[in-house]
């Protein structure tokens, strides 16, 4: 991050080329939020049955500050995460992502 908190190239870089587990991606992307309000996290089950597997999910939103959304473009830009995380998106920027809780 820059000294007024935007997301550097190198910071948007390492988004787009995230070589660790989808878990650990949000992990550090938490990490460059700077409305923390707008990045939450909870816990379902995939399926209605008890045994169904556990996952972490991520309600996003950008909150209309273009380095929220240089973040979100580059996790579209890397095809595995955006691929195996993306739920939904609603008009205004608001963004859902699922993961599985062992990834």
């Amino acid at each position: 991050m820059d000294e007024d908190g935007y997301p550097t190239e190198e910071t948007l870089e390492k988004i787009r080329t995230w070589a660790g587990t989808p878990a650990d991606a949000f992990t550090y992307i938490e990490s460059l939020w700077i409305y923390p309000e707008y990045f939450r996290k909870g816990k379902r089950r995939t399926r209605d049955w008890k045994g169904g597997p556990l996952q972490r999910t991520y309600e996003i939103s950008t909150g209309g500050w273009s380095g929220h959304e240089s973040i979100i473009g580059a996790m579209e830009e890397n095809f595995m995460l955006w691929a195996i995380s993306w739920e939904n998106v609603r008009r205004g920027g608001h963004y859902t992502f699922r993961v599985a809780e062992s990834a």
